[in-house]
């Protein structure tokens, strides 16, 4: 099972000490991610030489009550729109939907290793 919607291939092009760079296809685009993870609190992907497509996505980690909480923080260009068009709006909902059933996934995954 992936996780998120959508992705095609994805594949680690270089690793670092605090994470690595991927380049994934989604959407008939090609995104480049620099992920920085910090262990048992956030996954933080930034888009980079991803003309069209820069922006950064935070899975953060908390707690509240003594229960785990992620939350999916995010602020992305759509490559081929204008600001407030249309198409941004309805590219934004495709993306809000896909991370709805990414955190399904992420939430599923995290039981089957449990």
């Amino acid at each position: 099972m992936g996780i998120v919607p959508g992705v095609v291939k994805a594949e680690i092009v270089e690793e670092y000490t605090d994470g690595f760079l991927r380049r994934m296809e989604i959407g008939g685009q090609v995104i480049i991610e620099k992920i920085t993870l910090t262990p048992e609190v956030q996954v933080l992907f930034t888009r980079v030489d991803s003309p069209g497509n820069e922006g950064f996505i935070a899975n953060t980690l908390s707690k509240l009550d003594g229960k785990d909480i992620l939350t999916f923080t995010g602020a992305v260009n759509f490559a081929g729109t204008k600001p407030d068009s249309a198409e941004e709006k309805e590219a934004g909902k495709k993306m809000d939907e896909g991370y709805a059933e990414a955190m399904q996934n992420v939430i599923a995954r995290a039981r089957e290793n449990a």
